[in-house]
């Protein structure tokens, strides 16, 4: 038997795959070989007869290796291309029509373009499943530099100070790094799979250490964004039946709270006069400004520097040429949502999960501050703002996204069960 499987791992080029493959092969020979046994045939007939039964190893481990194999998703790929060509041509058009920005701006983010493009397929490489090991130690190590960052060695940039140094590409915002937090999150979501109220509430700590990070900064639409995203994955996690807790119960409490409090203390904030005067103005504009929808500017708008692509678009080339290239942006995220529903694979459906719903609601919130449906944020529009961070950072949780889909057929489908223990009646691992 230990012949017929090293002659089939010898077909299989991958070696993530051969791991899984022997335990697969290695389970129906052994099942194959008590059944030989129970119809009473001696333990090296049995064995061998089961053997033979497999066919030839050489057949059977090419088959397995066109099975298991990494996969590229060619659609993704040549859209992310075609976006980012895109992206290069519209930032050189801004470029050579402001005289002050020149060809400084082309070049810096050219440069941006090809090292988030280099890193994208970097990362692409890597087996995503180190996440569901080392995600929390990630986080922690990452938010501990980050905090230092800002609070002791902080870098200003246009007046902020939430900026790094980084030797050979410049200065580099910490608050972009932040965005990184959400596929995080969604390993440390796996790595608590199956530990009940009490893994939610570890969970629930993990997700306010970034949100607390971007307050602190201060960022406040990312704070809130890092809070609905990793928000709507503890939810899918609790639904999907992860901690083993009254969804109902939980979903409904964990919203209601969050879309109350916030909106509690604006309301008495404002009639009790906690906040500063200028902070109960820009409230109450905010407010005031709120679901009304002014439309895609006609007007050429620039802000600290930046022009927003969208407005841009619609003001010099049609309301038309700016809806089609957010679609693209939006079907790039509806692709990402595809490859992570497909995934049979726990960690890899949550950490596709995460990378799209990031592109997804950072491209609607966008749209929606273009519109004039929501008062000025720092949101972008993945891969096609000008800011070299977050550009950055987009190309690197798209490589995850990939990473998930290149090895979907490499890594098994459970691996982690949920058991009941006999004793307590309480949820382990195993």
């Amino acid at each position: 038997m230990e012949e017929y499987l090293q002659k089939v791992l010898e077909q299989i080029r991958c070696k993530q795959a051969r791991k899984m493959v022997e335990e697969e092969l290695r389970g129906h020979l052994e099942e194959q070989i008590s059944d030989n046994l129970l119809e009473g045939m001696d333990r090296d007939e049995a064995v061998k007869r089961a053997v033979e039964d497999m066919g030839s190893p050489v057949e059977t481990g090419i088959s397995l290796d066109a099975l298991h194999r990494p996969q590229m998703c060619w659609s993704m790929i040549i859209l992310i291309g075609f976006i980012s060509f895109l992206g290069i041509v519209i930032q050189t058009v801004i470029g050579k029509s402001d005289g002050t920005l020149g060809n400084s701006h082309i070049i810096r983010y050219i440069f941006h373009v090809v090292l988030g493009f280099g890193l994208m397929l970097g990362v692409y490489r890597l087996d995503y499943s180190f996440l569901g090991k080392y995600a929390k130690f990630l986080a922690g190590l990452g938010g501990l530099f980050l905090f230092l960052q800002a609070e002791f060695f902080p870098v200003s940039v246009n007046g902020a100070n939430s900026w790094i140094t980084l030797p050979g590409i410049g200065t580099f915002s910490i608050s972009s790094m932040l965005y990184l937090a959400i596929p995080l999150y969604g390993g440390i979501l796996y790595q608590y799979y199956g530990q009940g109220i009490r893994g939610i509430g570890k969970c629930l700590l993990w997700l306010l250490i970034p949100v607390y990070l971007a307050y602190r900064m201060p960022h406040l639409f990312q704070a809130g964004f890092l809070f609905l995203v990793e928000g709507v994955l503890l939810s899918y996690a609790v639904w999907k039946g992860w901690f083993q807790v009254k969804r109902g119960v939980f979903l409904g409490m964990f919203w209601g709270i969050t879309l109350a409090l916030p909106a509690g203390i604006a309301v008495l904030g404002v009639k009790l006069h906690w906040f500063a005067p200028y902070q109960i103005d820009r409230i109450q504009y905010y407010l005031g400004r709120l679901g009304h929808i002014s439309g895609f500017s006609t007007e050429v708008i620039r802000e600290n520097g930046r022009y927003d692509v969208v407005q841009f678009l619609s003001a010099s080339y049609g309301v038309i040429a700016a809806v089609v290239v957010v679609a693209m942006v939006l079907i790039l995220a509806m692709k990402g949502l595809h490859v992570a529903k497909k995934q049979k694979n726990q960690l890899g459906m949550m950490i596709g999960y995460a990378g799209a719903l990031f592109f997804l609601f950072m491209t609607l919130f966008h749209i929606g501050e273009a519109a004039g449906f929501f008062p000025g944020t720092t949101s972008f529009l993945p891969f096609l703002s000008s800011g070299g961070s977050n550009l950055l950072v987009s190309y690197v949780v798209l490589g995850l996204l990939l990473s998930v889909y290149r090895y979907q057929n490499l890594l098994p489908a459970e691996q982690k069960k949920t058991v009941v223990h006999k004793r307590t009646g309480g949820f382990c691992k195993s």
